[in-house]
């Protein structure tokens, strides 16, 4: 079974995450839905940073993607951010960036906390 392939984005300037609807690599530009309003809008790529899915969810059902923060309830301290490296996903600690992970189907006690871009003091080491 081959996983899904499905993006969201960083709306850079209006600070705001939308779901990829549609994404053009032939004229660069993304239509994008946010998930409240069924109003799509066509967008040039530039506009954005996107995020892939991972194809996994955290514990309580939550699509992990790429920009994620990640616990775990065995570490009280450690936050892990999803990172796309080498051809695959990893999890890389944030207290120490030479720590990476695989991201695997077996981190079923994860829980996704936000993400690099609406969570920026917790990337600084700010509190939860």
């Amino acid at each position: 079974m081959m996983r899904e392939i499905k993006f969201r984005a960083w709306h850079k300037s209006k600070g705001i995450m939308l779901d990829v609807e549609v994404l053009s690599l032939n004229d660069s530009s993304v239509i994008v839905r946010r998930s409240s309003v069924f109003s799509q809008k066509v967008f040039p790529l530039s506009d954005f940073e996107l995020m892939q899915f991972t194809g996994l969810k955290d514990k309580n059902g939550k699509e992990i993607y790429e920009g994620d923060i990640l616990k775990n309830p065995f570490q009280k301290i450690a936050r892990w951010q999803v990172v796309f490296e080498s051809g695959c996903f990893m999890k890389q600690m944030i207290q120490h960036k030479t720590i990476k992970e695989y991201l695997r189907f077996t981190d079923w006690d994860w829980e996704v906390i936000s993400n690099i871009y609406e969570s920026k003091h917790l990337l600084e080491g700010g509190e939860q």
